[in-house]
């Protein structure tokens, strides 16, 4: 509803402030929608989220809740939502616990069980326990389905062996945590193939190449048929920085990661390293 221009700060817009009329008008709205984004809004009451019974994607970007409903009210018939797409940005601490509460619960209307793609930021290092419980509320034999994590730093291992149908994994983290990162995913012995974006910044080269030389021993361990690796040389690779052309520098950082060169090495394309320019 509200978002600024790209690099700017944005001020929220508070639920309450919105006209009761128009409050009225986008929860009739909310049933018929398959798709909603949702930027920059303070107090959002979880009960609306209720009413989206044909909502198939959803994202939640810089948005708070309340448990004050106002003048949202509960569906008359229970519904159950059955999404396929989530995406959860810049959700403070609180705010993500609240989602997850909500999205998790069993008497409540967020089904989550068939997702197929998942994506998050986590930014604060308690982030982890909601999001587990994210992945641990999905059913792990319906769909295959792709992760994508953007940890700026993480506490404790991201438990992913009952997802055996999971096939990508995009993880965008710094260069001194990534390794930690990679280290405490759990996977299943029975896990298909899969496919991982590593996304990892630093301002140095150097340092960059001794990462991947340690990361090379924990990915090669993991059952992967394709790797991209992007590495980013600024301080974090946010979206307003972000540039769009990349360039391969396997010809420099390829010696690096001998172990996973040699069990993709078959494969043509399976490994690849870029840099974001």
């Amino acid at each position: 509803m509200v978002s600024s221009p790209q690099g700017h700060w944005q001020v929220n817009l508070p639920w309450p402030s919105i006209s009761i009329a128009n409050r009225d008008a986008i929860q009739a709205s909310l049933p018929t929608l398959t798709s909603l984004a949702l930027f920059g809004i303070d107090e959002l009451p979880l009960t609306l989220l209720s009413h989206c019974s044909s909502l198939r994607s959803l994202t939640l970007d810089t948005v708070t809740f309340s448990d004050n409903p106002g003048s949202a009210t509960a569906p008359e018939r229970r519904t159950f939502i059955q999404l396929q797409s989530l995406t959860l940005r810049d959700l403070n601490s609180d705010s993500l616990q609240r989602f997850v509460s909500w999205a998790t619960c069993p008497e409540s209307s967020g089904g989550i069980s068939y997702l197929r793609s998942l994506d998050c930021n986590v930014d604060n290092p308690n982030s982890g326990f909601p999001i587990q419980r994210l992945l641990n509320a999905l059913c792990p034999h319906s769909y295959t389905w792709k992760a994508e994590l953007m940890l700026t730093t993480s506490k404790g291992p991201l438990d992913l062996h009952k997802l055996v149908h999971l096939h990508t994994i995009s993880l965008e983290t710094h260069c001194p945590i990534a390794l930690f990162v990679l280290k405490n995913f759990v996977i299943s012995p029975n896990q298909q193939p899969l496919e991982v974006v590593y996304r990892i910044t630093d301002e140095n080269r150097t340092k960059v190449a001794q990462h991947l030389v340690d990361a090379d021993r924990i990915l090669a361990a993991m059952p992967l048929e394709i790797v991209t690796v992007v590495v980013f040389f600024w301080n974090w690779p946010t979206s307003e920085k972000r540039a769009e052309k990349l360039i391969d520098v396997a010809d420099e950082f390829l010696p690096k990661m001998p172990l996973l060169a040699s069990k993709l090495g078959g494969t043509p394309g399976a490994l690849r390293i870029l840099e974001s320019m």
